[in-house]
């Protein structure tokens, strides 16, 4: 058979190359129009994208998961990140108010002591000054 023969196989490859409209119409969808893809070759590609998808699928709901348990683990870390500062704030301020009554008590002291000394002079005064 030569390969310019319009009879066999090579019939509707020169039909597909003289037709200009059906060369147009293919070749807006990317498809070379001389390339027939077999049913099994079809399958096979069909069966390959949806085990791809499926991969794809299970690694995002993978990802998703390890994500949602890292969401929950940050969450617990923020609450008893926020319940330690919340004692070292009580903490804080226990000692302030120690401090605070501490500086409090010895003010009264110095109060009293100065209360006394007035008392005396007073008294000192009182019996001078009769």
């Amino acid at each position: 058979m030569l390969l310019n023969s319009k009879e066999g196989p090579y019939k509707q490859i020169l039909e597909a190359r003289s037709s200009s409209s059906k060369r147009h119409s293919l070749t807006n969808y990317a498809i070379d129009p001389e390339i027939m893809f077999p049913a099994e070759l079809e399958n096979m590609i069909r069966g390959k994208y949806a085990e791809l998808v499926e991969q794809d699928e299970a690694i995002r709901k993978e990802i998703m998961k390890d994500f949602e348990e890292f969401i929950r683990d940050l969450q617990l870390w923020n609450e008893s990140m926020s319940l330690i500062d919340l004692q070292r704030g009580e903490k804080r301020i226990d000692l302030g108010i120690q401090w605070i009554r501490s500086r409090h008590q010895e003010l009264e002291m110095s109060r009293n002591n100065l209360q006394t000394c007035a008392d005396v002079v007073k008294t000192m005064l009182g019996v001078l000054g009769k």
